[in-house]
């Protein structure tokens, strides 16, 4: 039995139905599980989209089984996804999680559903991203001739887990922030990317809402990896102002293509090399923002 998709959708019914159309070339589809959480209404403006969303996906065929799961309040991004993975996990073990501006090509559900049988007994992979910023994917492959490889930087974008994995998220903030504080873990914590300090200050800060970098400080936390193609099977149609929480990123557009995946070719045990972990080490890294965030850090100490 295939892995079961979760889709978080609020207030883009063009963006959800070109997610959905996308999913249905993948011909696992048809005997895939699909869950669709609607979050509810956080302005009286976005009520109709919401409704129109919902209407949609009440037709929606092509798939094994489709659960729409509607919330009369907006929980917000981080909340749904909390909700409604656990929810989903509480009845599989694995998941294939998407939002809905992701459009994904044809191997996408053949790609993860090939992963989260190959390790699900290695434990030091936590979970699966069916997307790499091009440029970055393709350095990694030229220098190192990884198709797949390991980094200790989780994705929010077409990722897939396990149940065993979820289950032992930390989702409070004070002992997040005690893991942070000792062992010198800010300073290894930043190695694994500069940019993501940053997020997870402004989460301590409620600056954002972001459940994606409590994930990914999570694997951190456990010593475990994310495994990433070389190449993308997604691409995020969402940075065009629309989304609540996408800004636009050129550097991160794909041009979506069909390429043919080898479940062969996935090494029996990835490797997670050093010139992948430089690369994302100094992504979106700016020297001014270090020193600042490690103030903010500092004064954080005072409150946490």
């Amino acid at each position: 039995m295939f892995a079961p998709i979760a889709i978080f959708t609020y207030n883009r019914p063009e963006h959800f139905r070109q997610t959905i159309r996308h999913l249905l070339f993948n011909k696992e589809a048809r005997d895939t599980d699909l869950y669709v959480f609607s979050d509810g209404a956080r302005l009286e403006k976005d009520k109709a989209v919401v409704d129109e969303i919902r209407a949609y996906v009440a037709g929606i065929q092509g798939f094994r089984n489709v659960f729409l799961f509607s919330s009369e309040m907006n929980l917000g991004l981080k909340a749904s996804i909390k909700k409604g993975v656990s929810q989903v996990l509480s009845a599989h073990e694995n998941i294939i999680v998407m939002e809905d501006d992701i459009c994904v090509n044809e191997n996408f559900l053949n790609f993860h559903n090939h992963c989260l049988a190959s390790y699900q007994a290695n434990e030091e992979i936590w979970s699966v991203s069916g997307f790499v910023i091009p440029e970055i994917g393709e350095a990694i492959h030229s220098r190192t001739v990884e198709e797949y490889f390991l980094t200790q930087r989780a994705s929010s974008w077409g990722w897939s887990t396990w149940k065993d994995r979820w289950e032992k998220v930390v989702w409070d903030e004070q002992a997040l922030f005690a893991y942070l504080s000792k062992d010198g873990n800010y300073k290894k914590y930043y190695a694994t990317g500069g940019d993501k300090i940053r997020m997870l200050l402004d989460r301590f800060e409620k600056k954002n809402n972001s459940w994606a970098i409590i994930w990914d400080f999570n694997h951190f936390m456990q010593g475990t990896y994310c495994l990433y193609p070389y190449r993308s099977f997604i691409r995020n149609i969402g940075l065009d102002h629309t989304g609540v929480h996408s800004k636009p990123r050129t550097e991160y557009d794909v041009a979506l293509e069909n390429w043919d995946f080898k479940p062969e070719k996935l090494p029996v045990k990835p490797v997670s090399p050093a010139y992948a972990q430089e690369r994302f080490k100094t992504l979106n890294r700016k020297f001014y923002r270090d020193v600042l965030d490690f103030i903010r850090y500092r004064g954080l100490k005072n409150k946490f």
